[in-house]
């Protein structure tokens, strides 16, 4: 291998070996007898470096108030492992929305209003390796809202193409 192999005791039958590096190592064991006659045995060790995961927080959801919720559907993949942990943040926004399960994959962001917020999914995998994706949630306003016209109210009860201008 390429690092510099530490033992914890190397004169002694078990030994602990650190400051271990991705390669192939090969481990040489030599005994002495008493009559000074030595034997060896060798051993190959492969250390393979953990790979990150990677995470997946979804695509941008839009939702329009009054809808004030945004379900988000994450999910991460390990190449050499499994995930271990998900964890929804807020990492902007015009306030600060609540995560209804920040440690599940799946989540509802709740309480949001007019803006846009950036929500990061991170993923940890079983070896503490971790990852992370970010989501964007647009929550644009009605714009209906505030005309004064009544939404229920559309001329042939279709709500298609109800265009109204005040005179």
């Amino acid at each position: 291998g390429n690092g510099s192999p530490q033992f914890s005791n190397q004169n002694q039958l078990i030994t602990d070996v650190s400051n271990l590096i991705s390669g192939v190592y090969i481990f040489r064991l030599t005994v002495t007898d008493n009559d000074l006659g030595t034997s060896f045995d060798e051993v190959m060790i492969t250390v393979i470096e953990n790979v990150p995961p990677l995470a997946f927080a979804g695509d941008s959801i839009t939702v329009v108030l009054p809808t004030n919720t945004a379900i988000a559907q994450g999910g991460g993949t390990d190449p050499d492992g499994s995930i271990a942990e998900f964890l929804w943040t807020q990492k902007s926004g015009p306030n600060s929305a609540s995560i209804a399960t920040p440690g599940q994959n799946i989540t509802t962001f709740e309480d949001l209003i007019t803006g846009v917020y950036t929500f990061t999914l991170t993923v940890v995998d079983d070896k503490g390796a971790s990852g992370n994706d970010d989501l964007i949630v647009v929550v644009k306003s009605d714009s209906n809202a505030d005309n004064g016209i009544p939404r229920i109210f559309s001329p042939n009860g279709d709500n298609i193409n109800d265009l109204w201008q005040w005179a």
